[in-house]
């Protein structure tokens, strides 16, 4: 019996070895073609679902550690239950300036069968617990960073670097709760398009921001530049991602601390010799609220990211 737990043992240092490696199809090449994977709520998860989550999660980590002791073995007719405890940590960039943190455990009741030998695969996995925490962080804003690479034409580019310190500006007035600098970077026919909705104009767009602003607190505004093109007419779109962090403060509910990503298109048109904001839309967001991630059901203008869980 030592002897097949120490191949057990070795088993599932392969598991580590995959999960460090980021190597999906090793971690699950000891599973048996009847595998059946249950997670904490008992519900099955079939396994090309399990596969695909288990590829994104690895792909996209930067990093991944997994540990892994086991607390008992017991040993039946021709198979083996073991019941595991299994820290995780991950390391991943999001949106490529969010990095995200992702640490918990994993307690796990295995069964694995012998095929003969000393060949044991595994034909069960019942996840017991699986607390996981993601800890997002902001990097500083890298702004026009890879402007060349992001907006091939030269006219292109000058216009967004003549435009984007407009949007730091805003960036300041939000933060600071002085919309007045809106008022005189949104031009006169300026609409504010939020998930596929009717078109707001600038005047009651500023009155809710005014309004919303009572309940946030300590707000951090940050641009991401994505892409821009410049149309016929001359305006040019650009194509942005807006990071909010803030602490909403509603009375007689609890604080909340939040994170949110944004995906915008943002119109821009010049007059005058001045560049003014025509149109904002709003597209996707996600984020976190007190270090939970918010699943928020959006107007897709590209397909929506995925996010980033631990199977």
């Amino acid at each position: 019996m030592r002897y097949v737990t120490f191949l057990l043992l070795l088993l599932c240092s392969g598991w580590l070895l995959a999960f460090g490696a980021r190597d999906a199809a090793a971690y699950l090449a000891p599973c048996t073609a009847d595998y059946v994977h249950t997670d904490t709520h008992q519900d099955i998860i079939p396994f090309e679902k399990l596969r695909t989550a288990l590829q994104k999660t690895l792909t996209v980590a930067k990093t991944a550690e997994q540990k892994t002791q086991l607390d008992s073995v017991k040993f039946e007719d021709g198979a083996a239950l073991v019941e595991t405890y299994e820290s995780l940590k991950l390391f991943t960039v999001s949106h490529e300036w969010l990095e995200i943190t992702t640490t918990g455990y994993r307690r796990c009741r295995y069964r694995f069968v012998s095929e003969g030998g000393n060949k044991w695969r595994l034909a069960r996995t019942r996840v017991l617990e699986e607390p996981l925490t993601e800890t997002p962080r902001l990097r500083e804003s890298p702004g026009l960073s890879e402007l060349e690479q992001r907006v091939k034409v030269p006219t292109t580019q000058a216009a967004v670097q003549e435009i984007f310190p407009l949007l730091l500006e805003l960036a300041t007035g939000e933060e600071q709760k002085d919309f007045r600098i809106f008022g005189t970077r949104l031009a006169p026919d300026f609409v504010f398009i939020r998930l596929g909705k009717d078109p707001e104009e600038r005047k009651p767009f500023i009155e809710k921001m005014v309004i919303a602003h009572q309940y946030i607190h300590n707000e951090r505004v940050r641009y991401y530049l994505v892409g821009a093109e410049q149309q016929e007419n001359g305006d040019v779109v650009l194509d942005v991602e807006q990071a909010l962090r803030f602490t909403l403060e509603i009375p007689e509910e609890e604080k909340e601390e939040t994170l949110i990503i944004v995906n915008l298109s943002l119109t821009w048109t010049r007059s005058s010799g001045a560049w003014y904001l025509k149109r904002h839309e709003y597209f996707t967001a996600d984020g976190f609220t007190n270090n939970e991630r918010d699943d928020f059901v959006q107007k897709q203008k590209n397909k929506k990211k995925e996010p980033i869980r631990v199977p």
